[in-house]
Formats: structure tokens, C-alpha cells, sequence
């Protein structure tokens, strides 16, 4: 779980440390705070000159910096290894000779993390997402090197990447050292949530029996939450079904959902589209409950209030959910006319969701509609009904409510097929500082 840059020096201050710490963010200055006082304020100058190692990532060796970690201290009660500028360390591979299941746990969770990192932002940029679509991509991206100025891949090659990248950290992380999660703490990405995950990006693909395959090896083994236990998962009370989750420590970390409603200061920049609020049966769907409430008089996303009964916004992102791999092994059965199995994993979510549920019936295109609902329903307000109409052919966008105070004061009702917006611009300064990386069309 993330820490506040002021949690952890009072912490050190108490004497009090946690054997690794990852240090990354977009404020440098919090990072050399730490790295300075870790440098020059845990040991003493005496101590420091046995115990103090410091390594540039550059320069360093995976060897020579695993060895320094496993050194006992000297007259001394810890020694305190550093490694600056890490992300430019390379050649982790040399490692397998002392400790293969440990680079294996490493290198894939680094190769799963470059994955979706370049998965995401082909969502956001690339005109379309057909899986062998010639329209241009994103820069694949995988060498550190400042100088470089890649040109957009085609979605193509950006799928033939990204897919390599995460097959093969399913292949790493299939043996490994040691668990990468706990019972209680899904902050990494493990071979589960790399799985979940493949399941998502063959979907998008259209590589339907992928996407089966994928989500089979996740459902058989973690189950949905039970219907008590559903809301707990909102506030960190619970994780279950959680397959990777963003974690965050205190408000100093950020608030994940603060831009559509902070609670801290009951401050609603978006509410809850009515046509969207009417799909639940607010008695009986335990999902009305984790993801709604009534407050001061209005309907907010209190999907991401805090953890336990704090009001601070501040609760680890769900990143993947079992939730949502059934409804991906769901669509992508219907698409291989396995219209059986994709009802039973309809049928079998909506029945942890909803009290009550009596088993559906559909088939055909009904089917397809009601698998698109609970999808709409079950992820809502985690950032993919966007991505999800784009996919579908771009499924024209039409507000039910538009151009009123009471519920909506913008003007923009409509979002057509054809319109230039379900790519986003390549941001400007990208642009000037790469020559190379085009703009998409319209902007």
C-alpha cells in the first residue's frame, strides 16, 4: 500500500522501517526528501561508512545491488542500500544464474506493467481498435533511452506487442520466488490478475476463444463476492474478487475519483446519468448501494468515499475485478455462438448481484443487449463504458438528459460515429518535442 512522504519519515524518525521502498511519483522534490534523509540522517557517519551503498541505475549491476541487500550490517543494526535513477537499470536476465524464480517475478510484473500502460494509452489515442487495423497506434516503447523519438506504431503492432508482453509475463509469473499478493493487499500484479487482464485485451481484440481461455483460468480459481460482502470491497474491508487494485495511502497520495465527487468537501462535479441509475433495482441489486447514495439531497457516486467510514476519497482503485472477467469469457462466447455459456456467466453474476435473481432466458441479440447492460451496470464509474461503446463499432452517444442546470448543463448531446473525439489529441508538447509522432486526424 502507498505511503505519504510523511508517514514514512515519522516512521524513520521512530526507527521504524519496512525492509524495500519503491519511490516514484511526479513531484521530485518529495522523492529527494526521502533519498536525502535515507542518505544522510538513518545511520551515523560511522555507521555509514560500513552500512551506506549507493547505486545509479545506470551503472549498476542486478548482482552487485542484490548482494548489498542480502549483506548483514556492520557495527551497526541495519545498512541502507539506495538505488538512484532506476529505471535505467537493464540486463535483469543475468540475474537467472543466482535466482531465476526471482528475476522471473520481477521481469514479469515490469513486462505486464509495460503492457497495459501501452494497452491504455492505445485506448485512448488510436482511432479505432480493431485488432489487425493499420490505423496509427501509439509509440511502442521498449528501451529506456531520453534521445529516441519513436513514430506511432499501427493498432497492429501495438496488439502484437502488447500481447507478447503480457504472454510472457503469464509465463514468468507462473514460477516465481515467492507470492506476489497476500490475503489482504492486491497491490501487484500477479499471474491471476495477468490473466484477468488478457481477458480484457483479447476482448477488446476480438480474439474471442483468448478471451475465454484467459478468464477461465481466473474464475475457476478466485470466486465472485458473496452479496453481504460486495460493498465491503468499496471500502477496503474487503478484496475479494479483487485481482489487481491501484493502492493508495493517504490523501497526500491523491483521491482517485475526486474529479466526479470529492467527499471531503461534498463537492459533485458529475452525477449519476438517470437512464443509468434506472437499470438497478435499488432494493434488491447490491450494487445500487456500494455505488450510490443520497446525500445533502442529491444522487452521488459514493463508490470511492474512503476506506471504513472515512470521507476522504482516499480507497484503493480496483484495477480488475472478477466481475468483469465473466462478463469478457460472457461476450466473448456469445461471439463464438456459444450462446449456453455465455448465458451461464450472465446468469451466475447476476445472481451474486441481485437478491432474488431468477435465472435469465435470453438468446440472440437479446442476449447480446443484456450482456452489454451488466457490463454497463457491474464496471460503472470505473472508466471503461467509454472504450466499451468505441469498440462496439462506436456506438453513437446520445444523452437522455442535456442542457439543464438541474441535471446536465452542457450542450454537447451527442457524440456521432464519425466524430474526431473518440481519439483523443496527441497532446501538444508531445508533438513539438517528437517530430515524428503525428497527430490524429481532425486536430
Amino acid at each position: 500500500m502507498g505511503m505519504s512522504v510523511e508517514k514514512i519519515l515519522a516512521d524513520w524518525k521512530k526507527l521504524k522501517f519496512k525492509p524495500v521502498y519503491w519511490l516514484e511519483g511526479e513531484e521530485e522534490y518529495y522523492i529527494d526528501k526521502l533519498v536525502q534523509y535515507a542518505e544522510h540522517q538513518i545511520l551515523s557517519e560511522a555507521e555509514a561508512g560500513f552500512n551506506l551503498t549507493v547505486f545509479y541505475g545506470k551503472d549498476a549491476d542486478w548482482t552487485a545491488v542484490i548482494n548489498a541487500c542480502r549483506r548483514y550490517p556492520m557495527f551497526a543494526e541495519r545498512q541502507v542500500v539506495l538505488l538512484k535513477e532506476a529505471q535505467q537499470m537493464r540486463d535483469i536476465d543475468k540475474l537467472a544464474s543466482k535466482d531465476q524464480k526471482a528475476v522471473n517475478r520481477i521481469k514479469g510484473q515490469a513486462l505486464a506493467i509495460r503492457g497495459m500502460v501501452h494497452f491504455d494509452l492505445l485506448r485512448l489515442f488510436a482511432p479505432d481498435l480493431q485488432r489487425n487495423s493499420t490505423s496509427p497506434g501509439v509509440p511502442y516503447v521498449k528501451v529506456y533511452d531520453i534521445t529516441l523519438k519513436p513514430a506511432r506504431n499501427t493498432v497492429k503492432e501495438c496488439y502484437d506487442n502488447i500481447l507478447a508482453d503480457m504472454q510472457q509475463a503469464a509465463t514468468l509469473l507462473a514460477n516465481v520466488d515467492r507470492d506476489i499478493n497476500t490475503d489482504v493487499d492486491k497491490g501487484h500484479i500477479d499471474l491471476m490478475a495477468v490473466n484477468g487482464l488478457l481477458s480484457r485485451i483479447n476482448l477488446y481484440a476480438g480474439n474471442w476463444q483468448d478471451a475465454v481461455t484467459a478468464a477461465s483460468v481466473v474464475i475457476p480459481a478466485i470466486p465472485l463476492a458473496d452479496p453481504g460482502d460486495f460493498g465491503n470491497i468499496w471500502t477496503d474491508a474487503s478484496v475479494a474478487e479483487v485481482l489487481w487494485s491501484v493502492n493508495f495511502g493517504t490523501l497526500n497520495d491523491g483521491a482517485p475519483y475526486d474529479n466526479v465527487y470529492f467527499p471531503n468537501s461534498d463537492r459533485n462535479t458529475y452525477r449519476p446519468i438517470d437512464d443509468l441509475v434506472a437499470l438497478y433495482d435499488p432494493v434488491n441489486d447490491v450494487r445500487y448501494n456500494a455505488y450510490l447514495a443520497s446525500f445533502n439531497g442529491r444522487l452521488i457516486v459514493s463508490k470511492y468515499n474512503g476506506r471504513g467510514s472515512a470521507l476522504d476519497g482516499v480507497v484503493n482503485w480496483k484495477a480488475c475485478r472478477v466481475g468483469e472477467i465473466y462478463l469478457n469469457r460472457a461476450e466473448a462466447n456469445f461471439q463464438l455462438n456459444k450462446q449456453v455459456e455465455a448465458l451461464d456467466d450472465l446468469n451466475a453474476l447476476r445472481a451474486a448481484r441481485i437478491n432474488g435473481f431468477t435465472p435469465g432466458t435470453e438468446s440472440g441479440a437479446a442476449l447480446l443487449t443484456a450482456i452489454r447492460t451488466e457490463r454497463r451496470k457491474e464496471l460503472a464509474f470505473e472508466g471503461g463504458r467509454f472504450f466499451d461503446l468505441k469498440r462496439w463499432d462506436r456506438t453513437p452517444i446520445v444523452r437522455s438528459v442535456c442542457g439543464g442546470s438541474a441535471n446536465s448543463p452542457s450542450n454537447v448531446c451527442t457524440l456521432p460515429s464519425t466524430s474526431r473525439s473518440w481519439a483523443w489529441p496527441i497532446p501538444f508538447n508531445e508533438v513539438i518535442a517528437n517530430g515524428n509522432v503525428k497527430q490524429n486526424t481532425g486536430y
